[in-house]
């Protein structure tokens, strides 16, 4: 593990969002992220006001998640771009990522994600 992604996430575990934000850039500028870290990097995007860059994490954490078979997981990811884009004013964008997330938890008896679908409507 990189010094930079270390400090990364001891930022991240300490709430302090920009320097856990720049970590996980610089860690993610020299070896891709896994799907935990994406996640945290988002998050830390989304705190210090990066909309692009959280936009960005989530729909690369959605499609690892996809590859990977963890459909809750990338429905989540999918129903925050959805979620963030509707707040945005980008409705057309925010429909068809919602559109997706509910493809997804088809595929799951009872989740979590579920949920999050009702608060769109």
């Amino acid at each position: 593990m990189s010094n930079d992604l270390a400090r990364a996430r001891s930022s991240y575990a300490r709430r302090a969002w920009q320097e856990a934000f720049d970590g996980f850039s610089r860690a993610d500028e020299r070896r891709r992220l896994g799907p935990d870290d994406l996640e945290r990097l988002a998050w830390s995007a989304a705190l210090v006001g990066r909309d692009a860059d959280f936009l960005r994490a989530l729909e690369r954490l959605h499609h690892a998640c996809a590859e990977a078979n963890e459909s809750s997981r990338a429905a989540r990811a999918a129903f925050w771009i959805g979620f963030h884009l509707s707040s945005l004013g980008s409705a057309a964008q925010a429909t068809g990522w919602l559109a997706r997330a509910e493809r997804l938890v088809e595929r799951e008896p009872a989740c979590a994600e579920r949920g999050y679908l009702l608060l769109p409507a």
